[in-house]
């Protein structure tokens, strides 16, 4: 009887957590049924026509003469120039009026998280402020962002996920895997209370400390017909001397991957992190590194290996953000956000953090080795760049500071304040991550016949002045065609 004592105190325990999070749920004002929704589905026609627009041909960057577009059970059939021919029945079709807008192709963020944050800085998490999920999903649709890539699995149970309105399509992973005590796991414990943080980590990685003797719970990932890719964590600088993967399991667990024929996705968080992947044969490395900087050769070596790079350049900002007050909220995160995480952000941090106490995010190290991240990602991010090495936008969204489809918008913006030409930062959001995850059954990222009609329509040409994406009219996803409820 005394045997089964601490096993009866450890499920009363989870129980009465879970019930918290319910209870949470059930009374917190932000959760989807008690807000607005963002975004109402105004067809369920299967053909759907969308006339007077200008196309943009995100490639060439030219915009077409007045068109008509044919949509038919989510593809695009055919693109006009007006008048549509006489025999299409344009009768039997739903009519969405472009106005003389922009039709171009939608958004992708290519490393995102469902269910961990919605932007709160850690001083201020509380089992009491369950992320909802459904409205993450919903707000990725509002910033015209209809496919996503994810970093992890979800942590949220299916009961604390929310009433869904509209969700981009995802493209699921299964665990990470890990070394024993490896990224992300410091960073759980610093960013989520006990005991969740402990439910968490065991919901999101496999952590390894003989490949060998582990493999067949890396295939039992693998073996999931659901999962698009394998990510796999290769970094101890979050924080630093973290525990890390030695190099003949990164490449094991890669070799695995491409053996079932799945692309090995791979976190990185230094230089040697990277070359180390790369020559393991990495598909797609999840960050730019921030420990330190390329030089000239890596980047030769890097453009011949024909790398992808997934930008994600604000994952240490929201240190910036909060702290220094060094920009302003965009009124997209503004409108996005919690009304809570406005108010932590907008709050002296410096205050609340002579509070703070982690020891797997030290104070020093936020205030003083972060700050130099930041730098080494933009400069790494030109030098990539300048180099002709692939960079696909993406934002780690799940991380504090960064709020569900604002995020990426954003980092498009400060991409082009990097130099990078307007055009370029355009195709890393649309026809790169298209030709990167499009196969038989889903083609995307731009506006031809056979494409699924994964588009956006906004007022005026991005290519002039990017902002222009935040004034979406419609949106165009998964045969489903939404308009924002502003």
């Amino acid at each position: 009887m005394f045997a089964r004592a601490p096993l009866v105190l450890l499920i009363s325990l989870v129980a009465a957590i879970v019930a918290l999070f319910v209870l949470a749920e059930s009374v917190c004002p932000h959760v989807a049924q008690h807000l607005e929704p963002l975004v109402l589905k105004i067809s369920t026609q299967p053909a759907v026509m969308v006339r007077h627009v200008r196309v943009l041909d995100v490639n060439s960057g030219q915009l077409s003469l007045p068109s008509d577009v044919l949509i038919e059970n989510g593809i695009i059939e055919a693109v006009y120039a007006e008048p549509v021919p006489s025999s299409v029945q344009i009768e039997d079709c739903a009519i969405v009026d472009g106005a003389g807008g922009v039709l171009m192709p939608a958004l992708t963020d290519f490393h995102m998280h469902i269910g961990f944050s919605d932007g709160e800085p850690p001083w201020t998490a509380s089992i009491f402020h369950p992320v909802n999920s459904a409205r993450e999903k919903e707000s990725y649709i509002y910033a015209g962002v209809t496919t996503v890539v994810e970093g992890s699995v979800s942590p949220l149970p299916g009961i604390l996920s929310g009433r869904e309105t509209a969700s981009p399509y995802i493209v699921r992973t299964g665990k990470q895997v890990t070394a024993r005590g490896g990224h992300p796991h410091p960073m759980i414990d610093a960013l989520i209370p006990w005991p969740m943080n402990k439910y968490v980590g065991g919901k999101l990685t496999v952590q390894l400390e003989d490949f060998v003797a582990q493999e067949e719970t890396v295939r039992a990932i693998l073996k999931d017909g659901s999962i698009h890719h394998l990510k796999i964590i290769y970094d101890n600088a979050i924080p630093t001397g973290s525990p890390k993967l030695d190099l003949d399991s990164l490449k094991l667990a890669v070799g695995l991957a491409h053996s079932y024929g799945k692309p090995a996705y791979v976190h990185v968080g230094s230089v040697k992190d990277v070359m180390d992947a790369v020559r393991a044969g990495a598909d797609v490395l999840m960050h730019v590194p921030f420990v330190d900087t390329f030089s000239h050769e890596q980047i030769k070596e890097l453009a011949k290996s024909r790398a992808v790079f997934v930008t994600t350049s604000q994952i240490w900002s929201w240190t910036s953000l909060g702290f220094d007050k060094n920009r302003e909220l965009t009124d997209l995160e503004k409108k996005l956000m919690p009304e809570r995480t406005y108010e932590a952000f907008t709050d002296s941090w410096a205050e609340v953090f002579k509070n703070f106490r982690s020891p797997y995010l030290p104070k020093e190290y936020l205030r003083e080795t972060v700050p130099l991240f930041i730098r080494n990602i933009d400069t790494n991010i030109r030098l990539l760049y300048e180099g002709g090495v692939t960079l696909v936008a993406g934002t780690d969204t799940g991380v504090p500071g960064l709020v569900p489809g604002a995020s990426l918008q954003y980092e498009l913006r400060h991409l082009i304040s990097l130099d990078i030409p307007v055009a370029e930062v355009l195709r890393s959001a649309t026809v790169t991550p298209g030709k990167l995850l499009s196969d038989s059954d889903r083609a995307f990222g731009e506006v031809k016949s056979g494409n699924n009609a994964e588009l956006i329509l906004v007022r005026d040409n991005p290519l002039e002045d990017v902002s222009r994406l935040e004034s979406i009219s419609y949106i165009f996803t998964q045969g489903r065609v939404y308009q924002r409820f502003d």
